[in-house]
């Protein structure tokens, strides 16, 4: 349910699509797709999404460490 309102733009929802991804919650496990979502609702402002954006990429997990 929360992928589907994810897709439609919600950000609560795309930073738990997020969250989903990033721990395998409901889901495989995927980085990639966790920071796909965190920078989705990043980009709407959502600070905590901009947070845990912030933090893939210090710790290198689902992209490139920068």
């Amino acid at each position: 349910m929360a992928k589907k309102v994810a897709k439609l733009g919600d950000v609560d929802a795309q930073r738990h699509v997020g969250e989903y991804y990033r721990e395998g919650r409901g889901v495989e496990k995927d980085l990639e797709k966790a920071v796909k979502w965190f920078q989705k609702a990043a980009e709407q402002n959502d600070a905590d999404a901009q947070n845990k954006l912030g933090l893939c990429y210090q710790e290198g997990h689902g992209v490139e460490k920068d």
